[in-house]
């Protein structure tokens, strides 16, 4: 239920309580609030303070069973039970409590709207993880490597490291057959809640350690839909939309794609094509006969400046209508700053120093440079 239909609903009784007090001839002045109704039924004649019982709750029936906290009206004033009636029987005194019918209804409604308040307002803690959202819609989960089933140990989708077992990606989420873990850059230090929902709408309760800095998420075989890490106690994942009886788990947020893959660009970058086979690293100019300087523009800065790279197919360099190729190019580090780093890579032959061309990968190449754990 929202908040807005809860406040209508007690808009709606607000009205209905006015008019059953203005009814026993009591003026209820305009704009008087709920709560100071408690105040107007006082005033009604008589002193009694209760409406009709018709009003409140339907007759005692002898033939009935009852439930603690069920409403009747009995004798022109309305009872709730305290003692479960399961054998129908004559009315018992001894298993009813008389109360004020209005005063019991405004007590429900403000402990009900200030209850639902409470909880929507905890939704808005922030997701301390990185790729939190595994549906598989064509954006989530970020998986620059590519690839729908990871066996090996080490990293899988974007941020997260298979330690044990393995993982693929299915379009309820992720299906996990072992260990994933994501690795923070720096400890909390406060308390936390993890949190898991499966596709199946239930959940499970992952771990964080933060001596290890390392949030470990287990399942066996289970497919898992999202993950939250948060400050604080108690889950803000999801809220319950059924009963506490048959509970409907439903996300309270899903994740904005490039705020997220920005996030996992900080730690792996895969350059690769957008549009069409060949996949630009940037420009370039020719240091040498064999080997060029290449200019690579990054989306964000890499979190540090150590890091691994790795390279698919051939790198081109072109000079105009001129193409030179690097079948078996070596790779490494000239120099790197804020959103930029300067490559060295050799392995051609025939180059014209001082020459200025683009380089770039053919046959669908990519160049991923990693700075995860």
């Amino acid at each position: 239920m929202s908040i807005q239909s809860e406040i209508n609903r007690i808009a709606g009784a607000k009205s209905d309580i006015a008019d059953a007090i203005e009814d026993q001839g009591v003026t209820v002045p305009s704009g008087t609030k709920l709560d100071g109704m408690a105040n107007l039924i006082g005033q009604i004649s008589g002193g009694s303070g209760k409406l009709n019982s018709t009003q409140a709750a339907d007759a005692y029936d002898p033939t009935a069973t009852y439930a603690v906290g069920d409403k009747v009206s009995y004798a022109g004033n309305v009872y709730s039970c305290i003692s479960a009636i399961s054998t129908p029987e004559a009315w018992d005194s001894t298993h009813w409590d008389q109360v004020d019918p209005i005063q019991d209804q405004v007590d429900d409604l403000r402990n009900t709207l200030n209850s639902e308040i409470a909880t929507r307002q905890t939704y808005v803690r922030p997701n301390l993880l990185d790729n939190w959202y595994f549906v598989g819609d064509g954006l989530f989960p970020i998986n620059q490597r590519r690839q729908t089933t990871y066996n090996n140990v080490g990293y899988t989708i974007d941020r997260w490291k298979l330690t044990s077992g393995s993982v693929e990606l299915v379009s309820g989420g992720i299906t996990l057959n072992g260990t994933l873990v994501q690795i923070f850059e720096a400890s909390i230090g406060q308390t936390v809640t993890a949190s898991a929902l499966l596709s199946d709408g239930t959940m499970i309760t992952p771990t964080y350690d933060d001596t290890t800095k390392t949030f470990t998420l287990t399942a066996t075989g289970q497919t898992i839909k999202a993950v939250k890490l948060e400050v604080g106690s108690g889950q803000t994942l999801v809220h319950n939309e059924g009963t506490d009886a048959n509970p409907v788990w439903v996300l309270n947020e899903i994740p904005n794609y490039a705020y997220e893959l920005a996030h996992c660009q900080r730690y792996f970058l895969n350059l690769n094509r957008l549009n069409n086979q060949y996949t630009t690293v940037g420009f370039a100019y020719a240091a040498g006969s064999n080997n060029i300087n290449v200019i690579v523009p990054f989306p964000v800065t890499l979190r540090g400046a150590s890091f691994s790279s790795s390279y698919k197919d051939t790198i081109v360099f072109q000079v105009g209508s001129t193409y030179k190729l690097a079948t078996s190019p070596t790779i490494a580090v000239y120099n790197i700053s804020a959103g930029c780093m300067q490559l060295n890579i050799s392995g051609f032959s025939g180059l014209t120093t001082g020459s200025f061309g683009i380089c770039y990968l053919e046959n669908y190449g990519t160049i991923c440079f990693s700075v995860d754990t």
